[in-house]
C-alpha cells in the first residue's frame, strides 16, 4: 500500500513508522512539519512541541476526507448549539418551548408520500425536483409556524408542530391486519383515521415551501403564498412579491438591536440564503416584557419571557450557525440575515375555520374511534379468552366542531359466549375507557384501582356506594384479596363493608358485584327500612 508523504499509509501505522529517540527506546519522536519537502522529525522539549497523543490526533484529521472534516466540524457545532439550548434552564418558558427536527420527525417517517404530493401538485410531474423536498421543508415549515403563532396565540406553533409530528408517526405505524387486540385495532383505526387529515396538512406545508424555493417559484406561487399569510393575519410593511427584493437585509447585530424596540406582536421570517427560521413575539405594549420565540425546524422553539435572555441565546447560536451548515453572507466581522417582518392584521373567518381543522381532529380522536368501533361492529379482544365490542356511545358537541365523550357502553363475550354489557360515564378519552373495560375484563385490580382514584359513586335507590380502598394478594399482586366499599344514606350515615375475593372465580368484578349487593340488603336491613333498594339492572351500569 503506498503511503502519503509522510510515508504513513493510515493513523494506525503512526506507531510503526516514527522513529525511537536514542536514550529511551520506547519514546517516539513527537511532531512533524507539513510539507511537500520530506519529512523533518523533531523531539519533544519542555517548552513547545505538542505532546505523541496531540501529534497522533494531528495526523488523524490530515489523514481524513473534506468531507468526513465538514462532518466532524458539523458535530461540534451542534454539541455547542445543544449545550446553549441547555445553557437556557432557568430562564425558559417551557409552556412554549418543544424540540422537533424536520428529519426524524418527518422526512424520514413520510419519505415516500413527500415525493408524490410534490411530484403531482408542485413540480408538474418532475420526479427529481420533487425527491428534492426531502432534503427540507424548513420554509413550509416555518412560514406555517408564523401562522399559527398570529391565529392562536403563543404556543400556537407548538401544538401544530406536534400534532404534525404525531400524525406522520401514525401513519408511518406498521398496523397488522390480522391482529384483533384493542391495541392493534386502535392503531389500524388511528392508521387510517390520520391518513385521511395527512394529505392536506403536507399539501399546505408543501406549498407554502415550494412557493418561496428558487428557481421552481413563480410569481403566482408568491402571490399565493402572500395571500395566504394575510388571510391568517400577517400582513408586511413592504410588497414582497412586488418588490426587487423578496426579502429585507440587515447586518445581524443591527436586527437584533432593532428587536429591542419592538412594542407590539410581531412576526419575523428569519434566516440564510440556505435555511429559514422564524422569531414570533408577543407584546402587548412597550411596558409588557413579553415572550420571545426562535423556531428552528431542525431544533424546535426555545422560548423566554425577556428581550435580554432571548438576545443572549440568539447572540450564541448565531456564532455558531456557519460550521452547523446555516450559510450566512459575512460581510467583514458581521453576519447579513434575510427577513420579512409580519404585523397583525385582521384574518380571514373562513381561513380560522381551515386553521382549526388539525386541532378539530386531534381533539375528536377518541369520538371517531368509538364512531368507527359502533358503527363498523368491530369485536376486539381482551384478556381471559374474552372479545369486546362498543354497542352505544354518548357525547357532547360545542359550536367550533370539538367533541367530548360523556359515556360509553361496551358488550363483553367471554369463552363460553356469555354476554355482559357494562357502561362506563365520565369517560374523557379512549384510553381511559379501554384501561377500565380491561379492568372489569380481568381481576379486577386495574378496575378497581380507578374507581377508588376517581371517587367514582354508585348510586342505589336511597344509598351510594364508592371504593375506598382494596388490597392485592400477597401470592399475586394482579389480584384482588378484599375491597372495601363506604356507603352512604341520604341523612349522611357513613357504613363501610368488606368484600372478600375467593378464588378460582370467573371473573372478579361479578363476584364483587353480587356480594357488594348482598352486603347492602343486609345494611338496608338492620336500618329497619323494609324496602328493597337493589333493582335487576346491573348497578355497575351507572359507572
Amino acid at each position: 500500500m503506498p503511503g502519503n508523504i509522510f510515508g504513513i499509509r493510515n493513523a494506525h501505522h503512526i506507531n510503526q513508522v516514527l522513529p525511537k529517540t536514542e536514550d529511551n527506546p520506547k519514546k517516539r519522536l513527537a511532531c512533524v512539519s507539513v510539507t511537500n519537502t520530506p519529512v523533518a522529525l523533531k523531539q519533544k522539549t519542555s517548552k513547545g512541541l505538542i505532546n505523541k497523543k496531540q501529534f497522533i490526533k494531528n495526523i488523524k484529521w490530515l489523514l481524513t476526507t473534506p468531507a468526513k472534516k465538514k462532518a466532524i466540524k458539523q458535530q461540534q457545532a451542534q454539541q455547542q448549539i445543544n449545550h446553549y439550548y441547555q445553557e437556557l434552564d432557568g430562564i425558559e418558558n417551557k409552556e412554549y418551548s418543544f424540540d422537533f427536527n424536520q428529519g426524524p420527525a418527518l422526512l424520514h417517517k413520510l419519505k415516500d408520500i413527500i415525493p408524490e404530493i410534490a411530484e403531482v401538485l408542485m413540480t408538474n410531474g418532475d420526479k427529481k425536483n420533487a425527491e428534492n423536498f426531502l432534503q427540507g421543508l424548513c420554509l413550509g415549515l416555518s412560514a406555517r409556524y408564523l401562522m399559527e403563532e398570529r391565529v392562536h396565540g403563543p404556543g400556537g406553533g407548538r401544538k401544530y408542530m406536534l400534532m404534525l409530528e404525531y400524525i406522520a408517526d401514525q401513519y408511518s405505524k406498521t398496523v397488522s391486519r390480522k391482529d384483533a387486540s384493542i391495541n392493534a385495532v386502535k392503531n389500524q383505526l388511528l392508521n387510517r383515521y390520520y391518513r385521511q387529515l395527512l394529505g392536506p396538512m403536507l399539501k399546505d406545508v408543501l406549498s407554502l415551501h415550494f412557493s418561496q424555493c428558487l428557481p421552481l417559484n413563480s410569481d403566482a406561487a408568491k402571490k399565493a403564498y402572500i395571500d395566504q399569510l394575510n388571510k391568517s393575519g400577517l400582513f408586511s410593511n413592504h410588497k414582497i412579491n412586488h418588490s426587487t427584493k423578496d426579502f429585507c437585509i440587515d447586518s445581524y447585530q443591527s436586527f437584533m438591536d432593532r428587536l429591542r424596540q419592538i412594542n407590539k406582536n410581531t412576526f419575523i421570517h428569519f434566516g440564510s440564503p440556505n435555511h429559514a427560521m422564524v422569531i414570533s413575539i408577543h407584546k402587548k405594549n412597550k411596558e409588557d416584557p413579553g415572550i420571545w420565540s426562535f423556531y428552528d425546524p431542525n431544533k424546535g422553539t426555545k422560548a423566554v419571557n425577556t428581550y435580554k435572555d432571548f438576545r443572549d441565546f440568539m447572540d450564541n447560536l448565531h456564532e455558531v450557525w456557519p460550521a452547523f451548515g446555516y450559510n450566512f453572507t459575512q460581510p467583514s466581522q458581521d453576519y447579513l440575515v434575510y427577513y420579512n417582518e409580519f404585523f397583525e392584521g385582521e384574518f380571514d373567518e373562513k381561513e380560522i375555520i381551515d386553521a382549526n381543522s388539525w386541532k378539530v381532529a386531534w381533539h375528536n380522536e377518541s369520538s371517531y374511534l368509538f364512531r368507527a368501533l359502533k358503527e363498523q361492529n368491530i369485536s376486539f379482544k381482551l384478556e381471559k379468552e374474552m372479545t369486546g365490542k362498543v354497542t352505544d356511545y354518548t357525547l357532547t358537541k360545542d359550536d367550533n366542531g370539538f367533541e367530548q365523550i360523556q359515556s360509553v357502553t361496551f358488550q363483553l363475550t367471554d369463552k363460553e359466549n356469555k354476554q355482559t354489557s357494562i357502561t362506563f360515564p365520565g369517560i374523557t378519552n379512549f384510553d381511559q375507557a379501554i384501561n377500565q373495560l380491561k379492568g372489569y375484563a380481568t381481576d379486577g385490580e386495574t378496575f378497581f384501582r380507578t374507581l377508588k382514584e376517581q371517587q367514582t359513586l354508585v348510586a342505589f335507590k336511597t344509598v351510594t356506594a364508592k371504593v375506598i380502598d382494596y388490597v392485592l394478594r400477597a401470592d399475586d399482586k394482579d389480584k384482588i384479596q378484599s375491597v372495601t366499599f363506604e356507603i352512604n344514606d341520604k341523612k349522611g350515615n357513613k357504613i363501610n363493608t368488606v368484600i372478600n375475593v375467593t378464588y378460582p372465580n370467573q371473573n372478579t368484578f361479578e363476584q364483587v358485584k353480587g356480594n357488594l349487593l348482598a352486603n347492602v340488603n343486609k345494611i338496608i336491613e338492620n336500618s329497619g327500612n323494609d324496602s328493597n333498594i337493589i333493582e335487576t339492572s346491573d348497578w355497575f351500569s351507572q359507572l
